[in-house]
């Protein structure tokens, strides 16, 4: 009967820790959301819409594409806000890709909730009233190690008022 013993002890082991790595630790790791806020401008001139993040460990370094689904927004530069100053930041205009990173590890992004980055648009002078929804994409955070955190995105959208005649 001993011999049994083993054998029956074995596969509740392994189902313990199955349901661990595959039922609770997943489910324990928290979501961080990044944001894309909205505004208003009218054609010809230029907006600021915020992103913010709301994270739940430090961030290290971000990655995301700025998609708006029109072409009458063109982006003109980006700044920092008190959450990411000292971080670096570049963004590539044909791809509207913005990368922002700490360097030195020591100017990471806090837990907490709020803006990290401002993002200047110019409106197409010809635009029409319309509603354009800038998208966020290939998004990644990295912690401290490089690893990444699990992220949800949402996007915002900016209302175009032409002026009436």
């Amino acid at each position: 009967m001993s011999t049994l013993c083993p054998r029956k002890i074995k596969p509740a082991v392994g189902t313990v820790i199955a349901f661990l790595l595959f039922i609770v630790l997943p489910a324990t790791a928290q979501t961080d959301t990044l944001s894309v806020s909205g505004g208003s401008g009218a054609p010809g001139g230029r907006i600021v819409v915020p992103v913010t993040l709301a994270n739940h460990g430090a961030i290290a370094g971000l990655q995301m594409r700025l998609t708006p689904s029109s072409d009458v927004l063109a982006l003109d530069s980006l700044t920092v806000t008190p959450r990411t100053q000292g971080m670096q930041v570049q963004w590539n205009p044909v791809n509207n890709m913005v990368i922002m990173i700490d360097m030195s590890m020591k100017r990471m992004i806090t837990a907490g909730q709020g803006p990290i980055l401002n993002v200047h648009y110019r409106i197409g002078a010809t635009a029409k009233s319309d509603t354009t929804h800038i998208r966020i994409s290939d998004a990644v955070l990295s912690d401290a190690s490089g690893l990444g955190t699990p992220l949800k995105t949402r996007e915002g959208k900016v209302i175009i008022r032409a002026k009436t005649r």
